[in-house]
This record gives C-alpha cells, sequence and structure tokens, in this order.
C-alpha cells in the first residue's frame, strides 16, 4: 500500500525502506521472496546492510521518534532494548512455504512463494554425544535446559548493550534464576 509506504519513506523517493537483513544471508533471500509474495516489493526498497548499521539506524529512528521497518530475528537484544510492534501477518503454513535458494536455481526469486510467516524458531542445547558416555549427569542436565526468546533476549541484552561481563553474568544469573537451573538438575 503506497500510503503506508511512505510512512517509511527517509529519502524522498516515495518508496518506504525496510532492512531485510545482511547481503548473504540465507534468511535475506527469504525476505526478498516475501516482499514479492505479499506485494510490498512495488512499495518499499529492501535494504540489505551489515547488521550491526542496521541496528544502530533503529536506534537512531527510535531516538528521533521516527518511523521503522526492519525483520529481526528471536532472540534478539533488541526486543528488550526497544518496545517495538511485531506486524501480524498470516500464520506460517508449510504448504505455502515455497522457498528456493538462489544457489539451487537462478530463477529462484521468481520460483520461489512465501506469503506467510516464517515457522516459529526453537532453541536447543546441543553438546557432543560424548557426554552421554563420559559425564551422563551433564548430559542429562543439558538436556533438560529450556530457555525461551524473551529470556535469551534479556541476557543478549545484558552482555552487548550494558556490557556486562559474561562470567559475571552468567554468576548473578544462575543465582537469580535459581529454581529454573534447579530444575535442569532433576
Amino acid at each position: 500500500d503506497p500510503d503506508v509506504a511512505v510512512n517509511f519513506d527517509s529519502d524522498g523517493d516515495g518508496m518506504g525502506e525496510v532492512w531485510i537483513g545482511a547481503s548473504g544471508w540465507a534468511s535475506t533471500n527469504v525476505e526478498k521472496a516475501r516482499a514479492k509474495s505479499y506485494g510490498y516489493d512495488a512499495t518499499m526498497n529492501q535494504i540489505e546492510m551489515d547488521e550491526t548499521l542496521a541496528m544502530a539506524e533503529v536506534d537512531a529512528a527510535v531516538a528521533k521518534n521516527e518511523n521503522i521497518v526492519f525483520f529481526c530475528y528471536t532472540p534478539n537484544h533488541v526486543f528488550a532494548l526497544h518496545e517495538l510492534v511485531i506486524l501480524e501477518e498470516p500464520a506460517y503454513d508449510a504448504s505455502k512455504w515455497n522457498m528456493i535458494q538462489p544457489t539451487d536455481d537462478p530463477d529462484w526469486l521468481e520460483k520461489s512463494s512465501t506469503p506467510v510467516a516464517w515457522d516459529l524458531a526453537y532453541l536447543h542445547i546441543h553438546f557432543a554425544s560424548s557426554l552421554n558416555d563420559s559425564h551422563p549427569e551433564v548430559a542429562a542436565m543439558l538436556s533438560n535446559v529450556k530457555l525461551d526468546t524473551d529470556r535469551v533476549s534479556a541476557m543478549t541484552y545484558a552482555v552487548v548493550v550494558d556490557k556486562v561481563d559474561n562470567a559475571e553474568y552468567a554468576k548473578q544469573w544462575v543465582a537469580d534464576n535459581a529454581d529454573l537451573v534447579n530444575s535442569w538438575l532433576q
């Protein structure tokens, strides 16, 4: 919708801008396909740039109370740093998600169709299978670790934004979340 896109036009060309990721990311290609699938490729310029620069633009826009639209994975510290509005879109439907990467087909964009939200991301703790034999109690504990994206976003905020020392943060986090940590030991 051109009337919506103009709210995100920072350079006066009549097209809005949306950060879709860094060049070379497979997810950036997905966002190009989603722009085509949703049709906003006609009203929004898809911006590719390094994530650090994009997040600096988000920080600047928030500080100036300016509109900005961007894609971001969770967990990410930006969700703890700013009050963000997550746009609504049709729920993920595997039967509608047909993403082909450029490495697989030169006509990938024309052949791709992704008119729905991304599938949910899941956080998993991985460890060497040899721990099952060498340290079964450690493997059992690691198998019980469950962290949600809000918790991990808060962790990354503390380490990335507040620049808390990793070891100090971990020690304090374990003390503050003793019941959760103890549940992993059961």
